[in-house]
């Protein structure tokens, strides 16, 4: 039986991405990049009680919308699956680069910070190492690594950009003991990096990430 051959070709979509904050003049920029399963309308709200005079929240949001249940429901996004996913990596990287230069570039010299959450951590750490910004911090909550990316890389990154890892000690979508050998690994790897734990679930606590923002 004769296969079907897959093609690949780039074309323009449109995407939108959500702010909080001081537009004009900001010091310090967030870009906080969802888990699966959520809006960027309404990842941003997480941050609401957090943003300050000079700081300016930017939430992408996930280039895959989708419903939550089945046909109908809530409509959520996502920023990849495991179908097609160097492409979705590759078109992920290239439209957080596009918000970089044409939304944060011209604010000026301001402090980039990056956070992700859940599945928002890998594409951060992708973007990170393969796309323009330098970051100032990097706060992965309640995720993972991807273990595509080469150990030198993130040790590299984590030579200029400091490097917060979050999660909750009872967080169910963590498998038990994950969690010291995610530290393991990042030490073996010379990445430099602070921790921190909450009691809590899988979620964005907002009285860790005070202390960030």
């Amino acid at each position: 039986m004769v296969q079907p051959l897959a093609h690949n070709i780039t074309t323009r979509r449109t995407a939108r991405y959500f702010t909080l904050g001081n537009t004009v003049n900001p010091t310090k920029v967030w870009v906080v990049l969802h888990g699966y399963g959520f809006l960027g309308s309404v990842f941003i709200n997480e941050f609401a009680d957090l943003v300050k005079d000079d700081t300016l929240i930017i939430a992408p949001e996930g280039l895959s919308r989708f419903y939550a249940k089945g046909l109908g429901g809530d409509v959520v996004a996502s920023w990849m699956t495991r179908e097609d996913r160097n492409a979705d990596i590759a078109d992920n990287v290239t439209y957080l680069d596009t918000i970089y230069s044409e939304v944060i570039q011209p604010l000026g010299n301001v402090k980039l910070n990056g956070l992700g959450f859940s599945q928002g951590c890998a594409t951060l750490c992708r973007w990170a190492t393969m796309g323009l910004p330098t970051f100032n911090k990097m706060v992965l909550c309640s995720g993972d690594i991807p273990n595509d990316l080469a150990p030198e890389k993130i040790a590299a990154i984590s030579q200029q950009t400091d490097i917060h890892v979050v999660y909750g000690t009872e967080d169910p979508l963590i498998p038990q003991g994950y969690t010291d050998k995610l530290m393991e690994m990042l030490t073996a790897w010379g990445v430099r990096y602070q921790s921190k734990t909450f009691v809590g679930k899988h979620e964005v606590n907002k009285e860790i990430l005070a202390d960030y923002f």
